[in-house]
């Protein structure tokens, strides 16, 4: 499978294949959108927002798995840590900071 390298295009291609091919759970949705991907020829950036483009379609269609809740968990806690500075592009930062956020505030209903 070949990737696109912005944010954006793993929101656009995870949201046609779970439409695409009528995923109804967060676990047909991992299935058919991570199957495939091998995480050790992937870098850190690349992992990120691949798990953080399944998670959003996940929340908003209230089907978010476990496995991607603790992952979300993680990647918030490690972006409070300064652990994912300078591995996101500037032109996709402040996006990928929001959809973060505003999935663990939603997760872990945190009020703003």
């Amino acid at each position: 499978m070949i990737y696109d390298d912005k944010y954006t295009g793993y929101l656009e291609m995870f949201n046609d294949i779970s439409v695409q091919r009528n995923l109804k759970t967060g676990n047909d949705v991992q299935d058919h959108c991570l199957h495939c991907t091998d995480e050790d020829s992937l870098s850190e950036r690349d992992r990120f927002v691949m798990i953080l483009a399944v998670i959003v379609y996940e929340i908003e269609h209230d089907i978010l798995t476990p496995e991607l809740e603790d992952e979300l968990y993680l990647y918030y806690e490690d972006y409070k840590n300064g652990k994912l500075d300078g591995i996101l592009g500037e032109d996709e930062e402040e996006r990928i900071v929001k959809d973060l956020t505003d999935c663990y505030n939603k997760v872990f209903n945190i009020k703003n």
